[in-house]
């Protein structure tokens, strides 16, 4: 009984210590229990964020013989739940006040498959940067592919695919994503898209 009190105790004192790992670690933020945490000098986390158990967050220094500098940025008021992926060669960036769901991968990292019979894991990797605007919400098990520049105040369907930009004010649905709403100012209303 003793020892888990002093376990406890220690665990609570070593906490915002880890912090210092982070290239920044904002005010009221946590990651309670993650899956994998790498590269953490290259991730910037702001205030008021919280990301649940189960996450995998690679910011990659080194792939094979390829170096690179990640730049992961997850602004303030970010909630992030359960088993998300996000990895990072380059630059990945969350706006504030966006909720990521469950399940979701977020990427500016794709393996290069150019060269025939040669197992894709030994090849290089591709990156470009990947953005999700402010106030945005991302469905459970969505994917947010690299190079993909989502808006602000956008909404992404559950198990969507999103490998093109999206702009300010949409809802996107489907594999790949497509828009299938848009936000009229004037009216303060959810539009459908007609295709």
């Amino acid at each position: 009984m003793l020892y888990k009190i002093w376990r406890k105790g220690l665990q609570i004192i070593k906490k915002p210590f880890r912090k210092l790992l982070y290239g920044s670690f904002g005010y009221n933020s946590d990651i309670i229990k993650p899956l994998m945490v790498s590269g953490k000098k290259y991730i910037n986390i702001g205030n008021h964020v919280y990301i649940r158990n189960g996450a995998r967050i690679e910011a990659i220094e080194r792939y094979g013989k390829s170096e690179f500098k990640p730049n992961l940025t997850i602004g303030n008021n970010v909630t992030i739940e359960q088993a998300v992926h996000i990895t990072c060669t380059q630059k990945v960036a969350i706006g504030n006040d966006t909720t990521i769901s469950s399940f979701v991968y977020i990427s500016d990292t794709a393996h290069s498959h150019k060269k025939i019979g040669i197992n894709v894991l030994q090849q290089e990797i591709e990156s470009k940067p990947t953005t999700i605007g402010n106030c945005s919400f991302i469905g459970t098990g969505a994917k947010i592919m690299p190079g993909v520049q989502i808006g602000e105040n956008c909404v992404i369907g559950a198990n969507a695919v999103v490998t093109h930009n999206i702009p300010d004010g949409c809802i996107v649905a489907g594999v790949p994503a497509k828009v299938i709403k848009r936000y009229n100012r004037e009216t303060h209303e959810w539009e459908k898209i007609c295709n």
